[in-house]
């Protein structure tokens, strides 16, 4: 990252702004980390999970049980969605963006409130999951606009 402050080297407002410049690549840098190594790990149990979901299900609940595999595969990629977005709350937040956080919370409630009572009733215990699964994803629908935010931004910065 190259930035140029012009100013007194010595002055108590050039120490805070280059001490507010290395945080904010600090933090930019922790963020891209965080994101991409939570999507790729959890991406990878959520696959496990799913190819070996009627072991699983026979394994914990017994062969009486194997309807419920296909619940039980949603409700893991749902699981997924929201442990590769666990990052974001407290990185929108962390960055001063508290409206964005609540944005994605209110969008990830709003949608499995909407879905449960649309899909429950025809679909059942998978209509449930699925709602869930739509949750997870207006979640990541909000974050997604945020995050190209603060990308943009530590590309403009980092020029």
């Amino acid at each position: 990252m190259s930035v140029t402050i012009y100013g007194i080297k010595n002055c108590d407002t050039m120490k805070k702004a280059r001490a507010w410049l290395d945080n904010r690549g600090e933090f930019l840098r922790l963020l891209r980390q965080m994101a991409g190594g939570l999507a790729v790990l959890t991406g990878a149990v959520v696959l496990v999970g799913v190819a070996g979901a009627p072991w699983l299900v026979g394994l914990a609940l017994g062969p009486g049980y194997a309807d419920a595999v296909a619940p039980f595969r949603l409700l893991l990629l749902a699981t997924g969605i929201v442990v590769a977005t666990l990052w974001a709350t407290p990185a929108m937040l962390g960055s001063g963006q508290p409206g964005a956080a609540t944005v994605a919370a209110t969008a990830s409630s709003v949608g499995l409130v909407l879905l449960l009572p649309a899909l429950t009733p025809a679909w059942g215990a998978s209509g449930a999951a699925w709602a869930r699964v739509g949750g997870g994803l207006a979640y990541l629908a909000a974050v997604l606009p945020w995050l190209a935010r603060v990308g943009r931004r530590a590309a403009r910065t980092e020029r």
